[in-house]
């Protein structure tokens, strides 16, 4: 028989209020997989779906065993494993933290000794809705990459459908995150370890070529739905709802974030027949490709970066005026010298400007760890805050 082969299914949940369209993407991915392996050309798959959760909730952790015990009694697919990892693992995994201030375009960092007993009480300090949507978005991609290379998976499929990748595409830009964009998507990704090597692997997004109403015609013809928690049917009922239904759409857009208010643009665009806006956009960005000139990864997001946001944006920037333009450069010398006083017990930190722009919007300093990478001494730290199915597997 040939080798299996390793494929990781991330979801991430509880991380906003659309958890139930997360659950539903993956349960219309799970059925293709699986079917696709045992029906039709017998591809020798063995899938762990690996939950992204917030908590130790035990409510949480009840629903998602649920959910996969009745897939597998479903299916009857063994090749299949559960695992679900705490979102505090990324500050486990990160002892050292740091401040991280930003003063008049500038970043600087200093050594904290703050001890999280939660994750909740580390996110929950930035107030900004869709910073800590970038926060979290930026965590849970770290952490599938080094879960990836701590259990040697070869392939990362996510289960983002058309929709949701022209979101990513779109908020990005809107941000200032644009050189993101061909880095997330990217079939070809690595991460740099700690011994400076380099580890490599493949991401897939499969559901990319499908629409928010194709998954939801899909779960429905198949009657997938069975498969939501208790907790979620009722959200997804009321959202989907062919009469009723506002095509999943948030229901409070004062308190919605930037990603969220994007993907509503979309799924109108796509309700009202310009459905190939949302494929345009979402052809675009996967061609998009890294400038060539490069400065290396920024410290906090490890994205590549090609330039200084601090440099570009001094440049760019005028802060006199007309009359004044011929003293710019001593302007910027004494810009130069207050920020280097700013620092005296600070670090300055060259950092993208995607990160200047979230930090900058912070009203206190936020811990954030800067590390050369994982190493393998890492694993006994992931494993500590990973649940699996083998109790569940026992008790069969």
């Amino acid at each position: 028989m040939d080798r299996l082969i390793d494929i990781l299914l991330p979801i991430n949940y509880d991380l906003s209020n659309t958890s139930y369209v997360n659950f539903s993407n993956s349960i219309t991915l799970l059925d293709i997989l699986i079917n696709y392996s045992k029906d039709l050309y017998k591809l020798p798959f063995k899938i762990t779906v690996l939950f992204i959760v917030d908590s130790d909730d035990s409510t949480i952790i009840a629903n998602i065993k649920q959910f996969f015990k009745n897939i597998k009694e479903t299916y009857k697919f063994h090749d299949i494993d559960l695992k679900i990892l705490n979102l505090l693992t990324f500050v486990r995994l990160n002892q050292n933290l740091y401040n991280i201030n930003i003063d008049k375009n500038c970043a600087f960092v200093n050594p904290t000794q703050n001890k999280f007993n939660s994750f909740s009480d580390y996110i929950n300090s930035v107030s900004s809705k869709s910073t800590k949507e970038d926060f979290l978005f930026n965590i849970y991609w770290t952490l599938i990459k080094v879960y990836a290379y701590l259990h040697e998976f070869p392939v990362v499929l996510f289960s983002n459908s058309m929709n949701n990748v022209a979101t990513k595409i779109l908020s990005n830009i809107i941000k200032g995150k644009g050189i993101e964009i061909s880095q997330v998507l990217d079939e070809e990704q690595d991460l740099n370890l700690a011994d400076g090597q380099t580890f490599k692997f493949r991401v897939l997004y499969p559901l990319k070529d499908v629409f928010n109403n194709e998954v939801v015609n899909y779960i429905d013809l198949l009657n997938l739905t069975s498969y939501l928690p208790e907790t979620l049917k009722a959200d997804y009922e009321k959202i989907n709802h062919k009469d009723t239904g506002i095509n999943n759409k948030i229901m409070n857009v004062k308190g919605a974030t930037l990603n969220q208010l994007v993907n509503d643009y979309f799924n109108d665009l796509e309700k009202n027949g310009y459905s190939t806006i949302v494929s345009t956009v979402v052809s675009t960005g996967m061609r998009l490709t890294l400038p060539k000139t490069q400065a290396g990864n920024c410290p906090l997001c490890k994205f590549k970066t090609s330039n200084s946001a601090t440099e570009w944006l001094n440049n760019i920037t005028v802060n006199t005026s007309c009359d004044e333009a011929d003293k710019e450069s001593e302007i910027r010398e004494a810009a130069r010298q207050t920020a280097s006083a700013a620092s005296e017990n600070k670090k300055p930190l060259n950092i993208c400007y995607g990160c200047l722009v979230s930090f900058g919007t912070l009203d206190e300093e936020f811990s954030w760890p800067i590390n050369v990478g994982p190493s393998s001494a890492d694993k006994a730290i992931l494993d500590e805050f990973t649940i699996s199915d083998d109790e569940d597997e026992d008790e069969q």
